[in-house]
């Protein structure tokens, strides 16, 4: 198997110190964490009371969680860079799983700051740990074209999951706030609430199930199959509740169904004798 090993280092060295210090930078330095925080507060204080406080609440307590991730990226892609250069024949393994993980980390948080009205910061980390996965797949290993696309459904998938996990957790938390406002007294679950908790947690097995799918992929494994489909199982009856309940209020269609289409269509690949051949066939990238 042909593998760039020299890009591979230089490729890993580059973009594991700009995920692991830009998003230090973001966090920290800018101060970004606080900045969506009082934006999204002072949004909802002025506009919608305390209808949607459920998301501030989210925001105080994911963005850490989320930095965590992406700093744990940046860290495995500079490991990979020392594989690299003494090497190692996992190296490419450590580096396109670090970038994944990295991806993971800084795609949400920007989608957050922006919808709360102020420039995600995280799109400068998060861009750049996307490149660094392709060019993983593209440059250092070469897949074919057939294979990268795949790689990027996968990886929708992989980051709506998460997505679908949140929105979940968010919605709980915005019934909770509600009934204990509307009713101080009643301190025990208030209703509705079964559906998005039933989901809630699945949806993130489902992102580590599609993570591992996809990695799993990318290394050529055989043992991946019942592994996809698990995972879309997981997604479509995770994301389901969630997009019907986000079109009661008359919308036509809900991003958050995105998740469930993308898990239908991957299961439907898995399950057709061509795409389960394609999926484990013999191939190897150049």
């Amino acid at each position: 198997m042909k593998e760039r090993t020299r890009t591979g280092f230089w490729v890993s060295l580059i973009f594991g110190l700009w995920g692991l210090l830009g998003t230090f930078y973001v966090f920290v330095i800018r101060d970004h964490w606080h900045d969506t925080w009082v934006a999204k507060a002072g949004n909802y204080s002025e506009a919608l009371g305390i209808n949607r406080l459920d998301e501030v609440f989210i925001i105080k307590y994911m963005f850490p969680a989320f930095h965590d991730l992406a700093a744990v990226g940046g860290v495995l892609m500079l490991v990979a860079a020392y594989m690299f250069w003494k090497k190692y024949s996992k190296a490419w393994h450590v580096g396109v799983a670090g970038s994944l993980i990295a991806v993971q980390g800084t795609f949400f948080s920007q989608i957050a700051s922006a919808s709360a009205g102020i420039f995600p910061w995280y799109t400068i980390v998060a861009l750049p740990n996307l490149l660094a996965f392709f060019l993983y797949i593209t440059i250092v290993r070469k897949f074919p074209g057939k294979a990268i696309a795949f790689a990027a459904l996968n990886g929708m998938m992989f980051v709506l999951a998460l997505m679908n996990g949140v929105a979940s957790a968010s919605r709980m938390s915005q019934k909770s706030l509600l009934s204990h406002i509307n009713y101080p007294d009643h301190i025990g679950v208030p209703e509705n609430l079964a559906m998005f908790a039933s989901v809630q947690q699945l949806n993130w097995v489902g992102m580590i199930a599609w993570g591992v799918f996809l990695l799993g992929f990318l290394y050529r494994k055989k043992w991946i199959l019942p592994i996809g489909v698990g995972a879309a199982i997981l997604n479509i009856i995770g994301g389901m509740p969630l997009g019907i309940d986000s079109m009661m209020d008359g919308s036509i269609f809900s991003l958050f169904l995105l998740g469930p289409i993308f898990a239908i269509t991957i299961l439907t690949i898995i399950l057709t004798k061509r795409g389960s051949k394609f999926l484990i066939g013999d191939w190897e990238p150049k």
